[in-house]
């Protein structure tokens, strides 16, 4: 971005050490105006759920192309932030690699995922009044909330009839106790409908086993770039739960350990501060009705590091160790670059 965001880019590139495929975004935004208009333009590689053969879903990866154009405007405020956006998508969604298996012709024909091109409009809605102190660890007071709905139809270019909300919430708290310690708590969840076997569907697992080699700037106006968001069901494989609604809680502890404040004469890198953190996660994505007792829950700690890139950017390295305490858990050791939520 220059000095004054009139300009603002966005440039990631990600490689999966699962299936080898890379993943990248790049990102425009113009903000001189009232209006900020921006585009993105993105392949993802996705594990998925809503393949079903025999009447059993199967896991595959789905390779989505596509573009987003969007406007924005923010409502000016001095202690919260307010935003609505509007945008329109068009994604190729394809198989990264042929489906496989074995056809029974005693079981029931198998549900293909929707593929091809599938465009869509969104509108969009966020509030913030977050604050973060100059020696935090983290944001250490305040709320936020976004909400975001998705919608297809034959108007935007295709016989299709969907719709899908979004959903979040994040409070910080600061501990009474300790001024620089945090409980951090976040929620989200989504719901899908529209035309049988063509309803967009959520997935929910563990972080993508991708090795990010290179973020500048989210321009996301709602959330972060998948592969660098700090939202994920700890504990379990990337994509272990998937159907039209979803449900995550997310909650950490965090706690300073050292700040060095430390760089290079005056090259664009800072390593700011290390701080740990101790978390439970908790959720489910499925369709019908939500059962507790399928809700999957995992546990673990973190040691972070947060590095201050290009003067502005900054992006927290964490290497962390999860279990999943329900069916499906595994121990996960992970090294993971991005934001926490």
């Amino acid at each position: 971005a220059d000095i004054a965001s009139f300009h603002r880019y966005a440039l990631r590139y990600a490689m999966s050490l699962e299936t080898a495929d890379p993943s990248f975004s790049i990102g425009y935004s113009y903000g001189r105006t009232p209006l900020t208009p921006s585009l993105r333009v993105y392949r993802d590689i996705t594990a998925r759920s809503d393949l079903y053969v025999g009447g059993d879903s199967r896991r595959w990866f789905e390779d989505g192309i596509g573009g987003t154009a969007s406007i924005s405007y923010n409502f000016p405020s001095i202690l919260s932030s307010q935003a609505i956006g509007i945008d329109y998508t068009l994604l190729h969604a394809g198989k990264a690699r042929p489906f496989g298996g074995v056809l029974d012709p005693n079981d029931p024909a198998p549900r293909l995922p929707e593929l091809g091109f599938i465009p869509s409009a969104g509108f969009g809605y966020s509030y913030s009044d977050v604050q973060r102190q100059a020696y935090d660890i983290s944001p250490s007071s305040g709320r936020n909330f976004g909400l975001h709905v998705t919608a297809t139809d034959p108007v935007l270019g295709r016989n299709i009839h969907t719709a899908s909300v979004r959903w979040s919430a994040r409070q910080f708290i600061t501990m009474p106790w300790a001024a620089r310690q945090v409980l951090a708590l976040h929620y989200a969840g989504g719901l899908s409908g529209g035309d049988p076997g063509r309803v967009g569907r959520f997935s929910l697992g563990g972080f993508p086993q991708d090795v990010p080699l290179l973020s500048l700037y989210d321009l996301a106006l709602f959330g972060t770039i998948p592969s660098l968001g700090g939202t994920a069901l700890r504990g379990y494989p990337q994509g272990v739960r998937s159907g039209t609604q979803y449900h995550q809680i997310q909650v950490e502890y965090r706690l300073p350990i050292f700040g060095p404040e430390w760089g290079i004469y005056t090259l664009p890198f800072y390593a700011r501060r290390m701080y740990a953190d101790a978390f439970a996660d908790a959720g489910d994505a499925f369709s019908g009705h939500l059962r507790l007792s399928h809700v999957l829950v995992g546990a673990g700690a973190e040691l972070l590091t947060e590095f201050e890139l290009s003067y502005q950017v900054i992006v927290t390295l964490r290497i962390g160790l999860a279990r999943g305490l329900c069916d499906g858990g595994v121990t996960q050791f992970y090294l993971h670059l991005g934001t926490p939520f």
